[in-house]
């Protein structure tokens, strides 16, 4: 009896998916910009409680503001005008990449992702950038680009049709995967307060992307 009482439950339940799918479909094929309906309605995510309500300035180093005289900006830079920063209301500021890069995309095809690009100045320079902006209660996030990278490292390919491509499931990928954690908590310890994912939209891609169709769609066809 019990077990009749499962597979009844079971066929229900997948009746109520079937349903529930078949209506989406409908929905979908129906949808326009016209029948759109704005509710109103939203939730937030599951964060840290500052982050609701932060204003942030954005930096980027390279023309910001150059403290040596070279005509590029730098993270010393960055420091004497923190007090700037501050006076402007804000909470924080994100930071565009400060990363060691061969700067073909101005910075985010990263090379190195745990050292400050000579251009900007050093990693102590970065530590007492976090440092100067806490003491005046300023928070840093900074943009964490492995959405892509510099040629020169290999994050893994689904269709390896080029002699240097690794796939997905080769060994050194998967230790990057890890890898790729160990940046976060970097960054992290020595005094970030957060990151921003640059080009989340094409951290996940499938079989059938080509070319920049992963910047604007993931699923398959």
């Amino acid at each position: 009896m019990e077990r009749k009482n499962i597979i009844s439950t079971a066929v229900c339940v997948m009746l109520l998916f079937v349903n529930a799918n078949h209506r989406m479909l409908v929905a979908q094929k129906n949808f326009s910009i016209d029948s759109a309906v704005i509710t109103g309605k939203y939730s937030v995510p599951k964060c840290p409680a500052w982050l609701n309500n932060a204003v942030f300035y954005q930096i980027y180093p390279q023309t910001f503001y150059d403290s040596n005289g070279d005509g590029i900006g730098d993270l010393e830079g960055i420091i004497e005008k923190l007090d700037y920063v501050k006076s402007l209301g804000v909470d924080g500021f994100w930071i565009n990449p400060y990363f060691e890069s061969t700067f073909h995309d101005a910075g985010y095809d990263v090379t190195d992702y745990y050292k400050v690009a000579p251009r900007y100045g050093t990693n102590a320079d970065a530590k007492r950038m976090f440092d100067e902006a806490k003491k005046r209660g300023l928070k840093i996030i900074f943009d964490y680009v492995i959405s892509y990278t510099s040629i020169d490292l290999n994050f893994g390919f689904a269709k390896c049709d080029k002699p240097w491509m690794l796939p997905i499931d080769h060994p050194d990928v998967l230790e990057l995967q890890k890898e790729l954690k160990k940046v976060l908590r970097f960054w992290m310890d020595m005094g970030a307060s957060g990151f921003r994912a640059d080009m989340a939209g094409a951290l996940v891609k499938n079989a059938n992307m080509t070319g920049n169709d992963q910047f604007y769609n993931t699923r398959d066809k």
